[in-house]
């Protein structure tokens, strides 16, 4: 299930299209496919991360509200990328663009999946009960999350906030 439409796409001012059709370049049926592309990826890596997806606009609008933002960053690269392997004329900055949308894609879906509580109403899974009750209490990260008690001594180091870190521990 998708979680934006062609409308919000274009909305968002991808392509500079203000619609798209069977004559333009993506076509209207190439952007619904990279829609539902994009919303199959998105389903499947927060289903990984034990987030009961589709996510539902009634009963998490908060959750399904980001993921449809993060739906229309996702459609925008696929549109720039349909789009430039069509045009002869390929210039760095639409390279440029394509791997823009396409990072801040990726970059937010990591983050969702790595901390599902970001998703607000979303429903998780039963492993993030005891998991995301946990207060900002722990001086050494401001949070506990699931890799915690995976860390090295070294990776603990590196993973904390720049006021946290010292030479000389508490």
């Amino acid at each position: 299930m998708a979680y934006c439409t062609t409308a919000d796409v274009i909305l968002s001012g991808v392509h500079g299209n203000t619609t798209f059709t069977t004559a333009t370049v993506p076509t209207s049926n190439q952007v619904t496919e990279a829609i539902n592309k994009i919303a199959r990826e998105i389903d499947s890596k927060l289903y990984s991360s034990d987030v009961t997806v589709p996510v539902d606009s009634t009963t998490s609008p908060n959750a399904y509200a980001l993921l449809k933002d993060l739906n229309v960053i996702g459609a925008a690269a696929e549109v720039e990328r349909i789009a430039f392997n069509e045009y002869d004329q390929k210039t760095p900055e639409d390279m440029k663009a394509i791997g823009s949308y396409r990072n801040q894609f990726e970059s937010i879906l990591r983050e969702y999946c790595e901390y599902p509580v970001k998703l607000r109403d979303a429903v998780l899974g039963s492993s993030h009960k005891l998991l995301w009750t946990k207060e900002k209490s722990t001086p050494w990260s401001g949070t506990m999350d699931r890799y915690d008690y995976d860390r090295t001594d070294e990776e603990e180091e590196n993973s904390l906030e720049p006021e946290f870190k010292s030479e000389d521990k508490w």
